[in-house]
């Protein structure tokens, strides 16, 4: 019986002792601190990895900080939307008025910006008015046009980008063209025609 007991437990002690003669040879204490040391090297690229990935998550979040689809896309939205809400009964202007003067008179005061004000009867767009709004966050002015049964408004705020060509979409079948001007932006928005919104956008930036 007790040569039975012990035999197993020789062994065990041999494998122990043979492993850790093994781990003594100088190659195989150079092969685990290579292992060793090609794990840590992986756990610290996915830890750098993963704070890269956070930091670049951070900085698309800042303001100001985005594709400039992604500005545009968005800036579309915002705009079109509060189109949609002018056209609720008593929503298009707090100035009703065709008269350039007065109009611009209102905004004075109300905006820290200037910016021209002007009736296109002759060419096909009635000035109604305007008013403020709220475009993502910014109080923007909006002039408010009639054509032939359309309504155009004409959203504008001060830039610092540089006079660029103009862009051109369509959200929720609504038709805008925005540009720069005179360190102004412009974007007109409406149902109508996108040959007609370019014809304004001509006579305003004419």
């Amino acid at each position: 019986m007790e040569r039975r007991l012990t035999e197993p437990v020789g062994r065990l002690r041999s494998a122990r002792s043979g492993r850790t003669r093994a781990l003594a040879r100088p190659g195989a204490r150079i092969a685990l601190m290579h292992d060793m040391s090609n794990s840590t090297h992986r756990i610290a690229a996915c830890a750098i990895a993963a704070l890269l990935i956070a930091a670049l998550l951070l900085w698309r979040m800042l303001p100001g900080v985005q594709d400039d689809d992604d500005y545009q896309a968005e800036l579309a939205a915002g705009i079109v939307d509060a189109h949609v809400r002018s056209l609720q009964p008593g929503h298009l202007t707090k100035i009703n008025s065709a008269d350039q003067g007065t109009v611009k008179a209102w905004f004075d005061g109300k905006v820290g910006f200037a910016f021209p004000v002007r009736d296109f009867t002759n060419d096909g767009f009635s000035l109604l008015g305007g008013r403020l709004d709220i475009v993502q966050g910014r109080t923007v002015a909006v002039l408010a046009y009639a054509r032939l049964g359309h309504v155009v408004n004409v959203f504008i705020w001060p830039t610092r980008e540089p006079e660029a060509s103009a862009r051109v979409g369509e959200r929720l079948g609504y038709q805008w063209v925005a540009w720069q001007k005179g360190k102004m932006e412009f974007c007109a928005v409406s149902d109508a025609a996108p040959a007609e919104l370019e014809q304004l956008h001509r006579l305003i930036a004419g």
